[in-house]
């Protein structure tokens, strides 16, 4: 047994010997490296380690939880108590539940062996070469912020139930934001993200002339009319949709508590029926692959939307308890809280057309490359400011766009798709978050644009 798993039992005895019924540990470890920039100038690097633990526990249907951030016995063990303390006076849930071990499969290959000799030297490198890529492209690039990120993280989760499980990754994250000066002229600044667990996969090059050349082809920007047409947004701008509003709509959690239009809907049609979304914690070169979730339970690959039709939502143990069903393996959290609801892999299936065909097909309408507003993930409501955009006219992209507002729903527009391309880039959600999305261009009809 490791000295993680080794710890967690420990510390689960103990629970049980002070009075908890069950009880669940989640344990944490990781070395980091990072290597930030400012205003197109490398800081110096950072290392850290973190050491985190997470206690819940039950007493009776009462729900107890505590988090520290060592690994010393000292400091773990009264916050056992701690939870057991937290539990005898919080509210009966008959809901509450530390689940039962399921089977963990084929384990993913999230580790590098490579990243053992990995050090801040190398963080730094790759940062330099993000930055003189992007300033290579063209010399009026400005990266205002970004950061190589690396870090190897070894988290364990064991319960009285029986679960005992463990996974070493190597993470390795990276972003920029970065805009084009020419003159007085300041273009829309753009961002770009990507991560993988393999030291041989890091393209900081590809992101470095990304970004620079989409900041550099929104110079020169215009005001376009008022007017309702079709859109394509670029996989970036689709990011807010599917990650922050669609996926929360998909939440078992957000769904029983009626924050979701698509509650008392599964089996329903929700989307035109190009659409397909799947959460694949398998996908080959996906960010969000795991062998088990927050609980310590496998996550297989699920339909959530197929073809139109809403399949499925995502459940943890306490969510899929309520409903009289088995969690879907989407637990997810760190130590320092309970466990939450959250994607692995969101994959978007591919069309058939390419994106400059979708482009071609457009008599009038707008390339959105990032979207900076707001979408409400309970109305689907959508309004904001269309930011790198281009006009599209008679089937080509005629000048880039300037104090250009979009406003529609989300909702509906998954409804009134009228193209997805065959290509598609991946990224991760968020810096530091294991969820990671694959997402085409897409085309929605019946949208508005108002420059006045």
């Amino acid at each position: 047994m490791s000295e993680l798993l080794a710890l967690g039992d420990t510390l689960v005895k103990r629970a049980k010997e002070n009075g908890a019924e069950e009880a669940e540990v989640y344990i944490v470890s990781k070395e980091k490296d990072d290597v930030n920039i400012e205003k197109n100038q490398i800081q110096i690097g950072k290392s850290m380690e973190k050491e985190e633990v997470g206690i819940r526990l039950l007493v009776g249907d009462r729900i107890g939880f505590a988090s520290v951030n060592s690994f010393e016995k000292d400091d773990i063990l009264p916050k056992v108590k701690e939870a057991i303390s937290i539990a005898k006076t919080s509210v009966e849930n008959e809901n509450n539940i530390i689940p039962e071990p399921n089977k963990i499969e084929n384990k993913n290959k999230v580790f590098d062996p490579k990243s053992e000799n990995f050090d801040t030297e190398d963080s730094l490198g790759y940062a330099k070469r993000m930055l003189e890529s992007a300033k290579d492209y063209d010399s009026r690039i400005q990266i205002s912020t970004g950061v190589f990120i690396a870090d190897v993280k070894d988290r364990a989760i064991v319960n009285s139930k029986g679960i005992q499980a463990q996974e070493k990754s190597s993470n390795f994250t990276y972003y920029a934001v970065g805009m084009a000066v020419d003159g007085k002229e300041v273009s829309s600044f753009d961002f770009k993200m990507d991560g993988t667990h393999y030291i041989d996969e890091i393209n900081v090059e590809n992101l470095g002339r990304s970004i620079a050349e989409s900041t550099v082809n929104s110079l020169g920007a215009k005001k376009a009319e008022n007017f309702e047409g079709p859109a394509i947004f670029t996989p970036y701008s689709l990011m807010g949709i599917f990650h922050f509003a669609l996926s929360q709509s998909l939440q078992a959690n957000r769904v029983q508590k009626g924050m979701s239009k698509f509650k008392g809907k599964i089996g329903e049609q929700v989307a035109d029926s190009r659409l397909t979304v799947r959460d694949d914690s398998k996908m080959e070169g996906g960010f969000g692959c795991r062998s088990f979730d927050r609980e310590g339970l496998p996550t297989p690959p699920i339909n959530m939307i197929k073809e139109g039709n809403l399949k499925n939502f995502y459940h943890n143990s306490y969510t899929a308890n309520k409903e009289g069903k088995e969690s879907t393996g989407h637990a997810s959290g760190g130590p320092d809280q309970p466990p939450k609801i959250g994607p692995s892999n969101l994959v978007v299936t591919t069309g058939k057309k390419s994106r400059n065909e979708l482009v071609e097909e457009i008599d009038k309408g707008i390339l959105v490359n990032r979207f900076s507003g707001n979408i409400d993930p309970v109305t689907g409501d959508l309004s904001g400011a269309v930011k790198g955009g281009h006009m599209i006219e008679n089937g080509e992209k005629k000048f880039p766009v300037k104090e250009t507002m979009i406003s529609g729903n989300i909702f509906e527009m998954l409804t009134n798709i009228t193209g997805i391309s065959k290509e598609r880039t991946s990224f991760p959600t968020l810096m530091g978050s294991q969820s990671y999305l694959f997402l085409p261009f897409m085309r929605f009809q019946g949208l508005s644009f108002t420059s006045d």
